[in-house]
């Protein structure tokens, strides 16, 4: 059900990516099992509407942009 875990800065410390079937999923993971990890506080669910891959092309031209905009 996890399909991956990222740690970050920001607002939260960890990102959940949990892949549910239905709103009864996500309700009983939710309250089955990651609110019973030691240390959880507060949760707070999106939902993904469409996934888009990056492709190998896009991710080269994202990072030569970004490269050029540090300089």
């Amino acid at each position: 059900e996890i399909i991956g875990i990222y740690l970050v800065a920001g607002r939260w410390d960890i990102v959940l990516l949990v892949q549910v079937a239905n709103q009864d999923h996500l309700h009983r993971t939710l309250l089955g099992e990651l609110r019973r990890c030691p240390g959880f506080e507060r949760s707070e669910s999106m939902l993904v509407l469409e996934r888009h891959a990056p492709t190998a092309q896009s991710a080269i031209a994202h990072a030569l942009e970004a490269a050029a905009e540090s300089d």
